[in-house]
């Protein structure tokens, strides 16, 4: 039995040995290697990460550098439109105070010339008034002399 015993002991202790020499061999030849090869995939994929938020931050700076840009352009050709709108509003008023001048002398000049027809009108009627009256006095008093020369 002891016999037994000791081989049993031999046995689990070769078992034991056995397992440890395994689990040694097992370290080497697959859990380092494993490791190593698990270790760099998350070094790289952390670095492939790092690098895509970089990239990702430096894209976003580069929109918003753009937006603003946009924007201040869009701000730039408001301001430029609405300095021309106020210019083409001056340019209008100026060429409609230069019309209405324009038609006040226009009326100023028609009303001179009206005037002055008017007055060549009066003096014209006047004196064909005159040469009319002097026609009708002179026919009448001619038509009395005739009654006058008839009756005597």
């Amino acid at each position: 039995m002891e016999q037994f015993n000791a081989y049993n002991i031999v046995l689990v202790l070769l078992t034991i040995a056995l397992f440890v020499l395994t689990l040694l061999a097992l370290r080497f030849i697959l859990f380092k290697p494993l490791f190593t090869v698990m270790e760099e995939r998350h070094r790289r994929t952390e670095g492939v990460m790092a690098e895509a938020t970089r990239t990702l931050d430096y894209y976003k700076e580069r929109l918003e550098r753009y937006q603003g840009a946009i924007r201040e352009a869009r701000m730039a050709a408001y301001r430029h439109q609405e300095q021309a709108r106020a210019e083409a509003l001056s340019r209008r008023a100026e060429i409609i105070a230069r019309a209405r001048e324009q038609a006040e002398r226009e009326i100023e000049q028609a009303k001179a010339e009206l005037s002055q027809q008017v007055a060549r009108a009066k003096v014209a009627l006047e004196r064909d008034a005159r040469e009319i009256a002097e026609a009708i006095t002179l026919a009448v008093l001619q038509r009395e002399l005739s009654a006058r020369e008839e009756r005597l």
